[in-house]
């Protein structure tokens, strides 16, 4: 039994053919892994590789790929069969996109075969050209209207590339055009990305300065506050104060003045947050510097309510000028209007002087929510505004009013943050429900600020809150000490 013979092989056309088939379907390859490429550099080596097969496949003696940025100035330049310096090939390409076949393919956006150099006026030649042509092959890397580099095969005998090179050259220039859109619209994507990433970590940098700055105005805010401790025996006050965010515009002040008396104030600037809390202290610092200023001046008789005076209700007499400190009022009113007036910013205040040893009381309400005077058995009076907010116009008047805290009673004040605090349905506290608690009375102000708290807390059931609150409570001792019970 004889031995397999090998197959012959075909002859030369046959043979060509087969080869010729083989690099198509490597080329494809190559051109399939560039357009799935995410990486400048696997993309480089594919397109060399590509540009080496056509150079096989068409048996030129040289080729160059030009390809261009997003601007068409040349980002890269590939060659095949020839080596060139960096310096070099700068200056060669600067030529050819100039005056040469890569120039006028790009300029006419279509393909250019020029079967002898010497012979056709596109081609531009060098006296120092290193390489020897004498037919050439340029086609443009197009996607669209999208130029995105210019292929070009050399040889140097003439007339040796065909219109049947053209087809194949083109088609492969198609697909490294798709190539090198997927690159640059990868590109984008990770600039995109990179841009994103950087505006986030600059966005929370800046977040997390904000932030520290926000603390640090909330603790400069809370140190222009009070403390609540009373240096007067007889007379307890506490406060609280809750933003709705780090700082607020609401404020509370407790300050001594001239005769023994005590000033006390309760406001609530217009809006929230940091310019609020800016023009809070700005209202709490006139209204405690021109309260002392005006206790200091001269006498001048104040416009008051009808509370009597002196022996007639067996009470002692108020200090001399008692109600001089509420000339603080309209003097901070006048300030705010003419220096900040075109701001638009307001405040509403409630303002008032305690005489502690006769406990009468005189006040402001510059347009600020109803505040409150319990005795043992409930509400006794409400302090309703006597003028309108404070900073709208300059020439606002202000009506002063007048009572007594006996021993035992509780004057309770807050901004509007308490009866507009909501339950999860929207539904609002209210002025109903807060005087419906303090009809009840009270034994000390501790336990009634305490009590409205918890009842404030139960009513929004751990909602948002959506506004500041503040509450003061001011209490004289003694008195009996009678309350209905709390249900």
């Amino acid at each position: 039994m004889t031995d397999p013979q090998p197959p012959r092989p075909g002859p030369p056309t046959e043979n060509r053919h087969i080869a010729c088939l083989a690099q198509v379907r490597v080329l494809k390859g190559f051109l399939a892994r560039a357009r799935r490429s995410r990486g400048r550099e696997s993309l480089r080596r594919a397109m060399q590789s590509a540009l080496n097969i056509l150079a096989d496949m068409t048996g030129a003696a040289s080729g160059s790929l030009f390809l261009f940025d997003d601007t068409e100035h040349v980002a890269e330049v590939i060659l095949a069969r020839q080596a060139l310096g960096d310096a070099e090939a700068r200056r060669l390409v600067g030529l050819v996109l100039e005056q040469g076949l890569a120039g006028w393919v790009r300029r006419q956006q279509r393909a250019g075969l020029v079967q002898d150099t010497l012979q056709d006026p596109r081609w531009l030649s060098l006296e120092d050209d290193p390489l020897e042509v004498r037919s050439a092959l340029a086609v443009p890397i197009l996607r669209g209207s999208s130029i995105f580099g210019i292929l070009t095969l050399m040889h140097p005998a003439p007339g040796h590339f065909q219109a049947a090179n053209l087809q194949l050259i083109q088609t492969t220039a198609d697909q490294m055009a798709l190539a090198l859109e997927n690159a640059r619209l990868y590109d984008r994507l990770q600039c995109a990305f990179r841009e994103a990433e950087a505006a986030r970590q600059a966005s929370e940098a800046y977040a997390a300065a904000l932030d520290r700055q926000l603390e640090m105005g909330r603790r400069i805010q809370q140190d222009f506050l009070p403390d609540t401790g009373l240096s007067l025996p007889g007379w307890q006050a506490i406060a609280r104060f809750v933003p709705a965010l780090q700082v607020s515009g609401d404020f509370y002040d407790l300050f001594h003045l001239p005769g023994g008396l005590l000033g006390w104030s309760v406001g609530d600037v217009c809006d929230k947050g940091l310019g609020a809390a800016l023009y809070m202290g700005l209202f709490r610092s006139l209204i405690r510097v021109f309260a002392g200023q005006s206790a200091r001046a001269p006498h001048k008789r104040a416009r008051v309510g009808t509370v009597p005076w002196g022996p007639a209700d067996g009470r002692p007499k108020p200090p001399d000028g008692f109600h001089r400190p509420l000339e603080a009022v309209a003097r901070t009113n006048r300030y705010v209007t003419d220096n900040h007036g075109r701001l638009g910013i307001f405040a509403t205040v409630l303002f008032g002087v305690v005489d502690p040893a006769s406990g009468r009381l005189a006040y402001i309400n510059a347009g600020h929510p109803t505040a409150y005077l319990l005795g043992p058995a409930g509400l006794k009076a409400r302090l309703s505004a006597t003028g309108p907010a404070m900073g709208l116009e300059p020439t606002s008047r202000f009506g002063v009013r007048q009572l007594v805290m006996d021993p035992g009673d509780i004057l309770l004040s807050h901004t509007d943050g308490v009866t507009e605090a909501r339950a999860p349905d929207g539904e609002l506290f209210g002025s109903a429900r807060l005087e419906a608690l303090l009809a009840r009375g009270a034994d000390s102000v501790e336990e009634l600020v305490g009590d409205l708290q918890r009842r404030l807390r139960e009513f929004a059931a751990a909602g948002p809150q959506a506004d500041d609150i503040t509450i003061l409570g001011l209490q004289r001792a003694g008195g009996p000490a009678t309350r209905e019970p709390s249900p």
